[in-house]
C-alpha cells in the first residue's frame, strides 16, 4: 500500500505546477482523474474478486460499450460543443481505438485475470511518465523539477510494488 501512495504522490507532484498556479480546471481534471483512478480501480478488483467466469475480451467489450454510453450521456447533460475534427484527429481517434481500447485495455483485462492487481495497476502509473517523455520529445514541452521529483516518485512507487509482490 505504501508502494501505491508513493506512486500516486508521484503524479500529483507531476501535475502541482499547473495546480499550484491555480488553473481551476486543471485542478477540477487532476481530481475528476484520481477519482476516476479509484473508481477503476474498485471496479477492477471487484471483477477479478468475483466468483463467475468471464472471457476477458467479453468483459472488456462491455465495459468499453456501457463507459462509452455513460459518456455519451454525460456530453449531453454538460452540452458539450458539436466538435467538427480534422483529418489528423480522426486518425489519432482511430489509433486510439485500435490500439488503446481494443488492445491495450483487452490485455489490462487479460492481465486482470492471470496476475495479482497491485502488478497490473503499475502500468496507470508508468502511463504519465511516459506521456511527459513524449511531450518532451515530440512537443518540445519542458521536463523541470517537479517532472523529474514526480518521475523519481513514480518509478520508485513501481519498484515498491514489485518488491513487495517478490516478498
Amino acid at each position: 500500500v505504501i508502494s501505491l501512495l508513493v506512486g500516486l504522490t508521484g503524479i500529483a507532484v507531476l501535475n502541482w505546477p499547473s495546480i499550484s498556479a491555480g488553473a481551476i480546471g486543471d485542478l477540477k481534471g487532476a481530481f475528476l482523474l484520481m477519482l476516476a483512478g479509484l473508481s477503476w480501480g474498485a471496479g477492477s478488483i471487484y471483477q477479478k474478486r468475483r466468483s463467475t467466469v468471464s472471457i476477458p475480451e467479453v468483459s472488456s467489450a462491455y465495459q468499453q460499450l456501457f463507459g462509452g454510453i455513460g459518456l455519451l450521456i454525460t456530453s449531453w447533460i454538460l452540452r458539450e460543443p458539436e466538435i467538427n475534427p480534422t483529418s489528423g484527429a480522426l486518425w489519432a481517434w482511430g489509433y486510439l481505438i485500435v490500439f488503446g481500447s481494443v488492445i491495450a485495455f483487452t490485455s489490462f483485462v487479460k492481465a486482470l485475470k492471470l496476475l495479482p492487481p497491485n502488478i497490473v495497476f503499475t502500468y496507470a502509473y508508468v502511463n504519465p511518465v511516459i506521456a511527459v517523455i513524449l511531450g518532451y520529445i515530440i512537443l518540445d514541452e519542458p521536463i523541470t523539477r517537479w517532472t523529474f521529483g514526480g518521475a523519481a516518485l513514480v518509478i520508485i512507487g513501481v519498484l515498491g510494488v514489485f518488491k513487495d509482490q517478490n516478498n
